[in-house]
């Protein structure tokens, strides 16, 4: 049996449609793929790509969550965390203090004890969005 033109499904439109719709509520909520609750913005505290797949750290758990989203796709559900290297999100809520270990990196402590290191070509976007643009970052 050929398929027509106009029988065809836009499998982009819809797959975008049910993502937008499905996993991401108005509430500061998200429903992450493969469980069966929305789990608040405020909290996770970071993700970590890897490859396809994304590992996601919750405040309240002690291992992380794998998730089969990448990282892109958590940058474009919740804008308000910071992509601080190629595989790393953070969430400004749980930023305590910022470290400058040499005159060259930049470093992220979060408040559960983990240092996240701030790629060179995203640190004037890192500080911009954690309203450090005008100051400067002490070692």
């Amino acid at each position: 049996m050929q398929l027509l033109d106009s029988d065809s499904l836009p499998t982009q439109t819809l797959t975008r449609h049910f993502l937008q719709s499905s996993c991401v509520s108005r509430t500061n909520q998200i429903r992450l793929p493969g469980l069966d609750r929305s789990v608040a913005h405020s909290s996770i505290i970071r993700l970590m790509g890897f490859g396809n797949y994304t590992w996601v750290h919750l405040a309240e758990a002690s291992k992380p969550i794998l998730i089969t989203q990448t990282l892109k796709w958590f940058e474009n559900q919740l804008p308000d965390f910071i992509r601080v290297h190629k595989s790393e999100m953070i969430n400004p809520l749980f930023v305590q203090t910022l470290r400058n270990p040499n005159h060259v990196t930049l470093e992220v402590c979060l408040t559960n004890g983990y240092t996240a290191r701030i790629s060179r070509r995203r640190i004037q976007m890192v500080t911009q969005k954690l309203g450090l643009a005008n100051r400067s970052v002490n070692p």
